[in-house]
């Protein structure tokens, strides 16, 4: 009975053990990006970048209008309009999440990963590519091993490769042999993230239409000491975040983390500056003074942030102004 009792106890304390280390694996996990997601980024990653199309869509902001007008936009536009009619892709309901990741300041040591996640005809983007190529020099279908590529040359003569992972996956990086590898290996392993990208990915909800986390690196905070009045207090920003979220308005936000009050009070001081400088210029609109003057620009212990809230009147006027009433 003795006996038993031990082993009960024990499996208790092992439950608890598991339980309580999962909750602190959900906690740790970057929030900007699902745990699958986390597998299709670079490890050691300094920019981290996700567009959440689907979420996007979802927002009453394009339920009400909005998704009609950006197919409007795009029937008005021939080009578009034939790549997505020959690929059979409508990017209002096809795709789901573009996801990018990079490291590096020079093209030397730089990387860039881009998984576009969705559902694709794949036969289809393949025919037009390859009839596209044919016209095109610029663009190049090219075998590597069992793996089908597509070089996109910019016009800077640089080349980004793409490839079919499968049909809800599409990833493209600089180089043939990154590709090959997303290809064979992405979706297998988290990558390994620094402490600063994993908690500058934890100030999201996951529920953001696209957010953007940065590590700054020496050789960025280098080129931020030099800006006139700002470098000595911007150099001090070691993360960067930034997000954008449709609902039934649009809502930006973004963040610097100084890891010092004191930097941020200064460059929250020089915002709030140009915010003043900019609602004093006459000739721009009234919504754009408008907007100017709802941005909210605080300082905490350690960071600087930027809110800016613009609701259904103020998007009305937007569209208003841009159609010349």
């Amino acid at each position: 009975m003795l006996v038993m009792r031990k082993i009960g106890l024990a499996l208790a304390v092992l439950g608890l053990v598991v339980i309580t280390s999962a909750s602190a694996d959900r906690q740790s996990e970057p929030k900007a990006v699902t745990l699958d997601e986390s597998k299709w980024l670079l490890s050691d990653a300094e920019m981290v970048f996700k567009l959440n199309i689907k979420q996007m869509m979802a927002a009453d902001l394009m339920a009400k209008g909005g998704t009609d007008k950006l197919k409007e936009a795009i029937k008005k536009n021939e080009h578009v309009k034939g790549i997505l009619e020959a690929t059979d892709l409508d990017p209002t309901k096809d795709l789901d999440t573009i996801l990018a990741s990079a490291l590096g300041t020079t093209p030397k040591d730089s990387k860039v990963l881009v998984v576009l996640r969705g559902t694709f005809n794949q036969t289809k983007i393949h025919d037009h590519l390859k009839k596209a190529a044919e016209k095109e020099e610029k663009l190049k279908l090219i075998k590597e091993g069992n793996t089908q590529l597509y070089e996109i040359q910019n016009n800077h003569d640089n080349s980004m490769y793409a490839a079919f992972v499968d049909k809800n996956t599409i990833v493209l990086t600089q180089s043939k042999e990154s590709t090959v590898d997303a290809v064979k290996n992405g979706g297998k392993k988290a990558a390994t993230l620094s402490k600063e990208m994993k908690a500058a990915l934890a100030k999201f909800t996951g529920k953001e239409s696209l957010s953007v986390a940065v590590v700054l690196n020496e050789d960025i905070k280098k080129a931020l000491a030099k800006i006139p009045q700002a470098g000595a207090a911007a150099a001090k920003i070691q993360t960067m975040t930034a997000s954008l979220t449709l609902t039934d308005a649009v809502t930006l936000n973004v963040a610097g983390e100084t890891g010092e009050a004191k930097s941020a009070k200064q460059l929250a001081s020089i915002l709030e500056g140009f915010q003043k400088l900019g609602s004093g210029i006459e000739e721009l609109p009234p919504f754009a003074t408008e907007i100017l003057d709802a941005i909210k620009i605080t300082s905490t212990n350690d960071a600087v942030k930027i809110d800016l809230k613009i609701n259904k009147t103020m998007l009305e006027k937007i569209e208003k102004a841009g159609k010349g009433n």
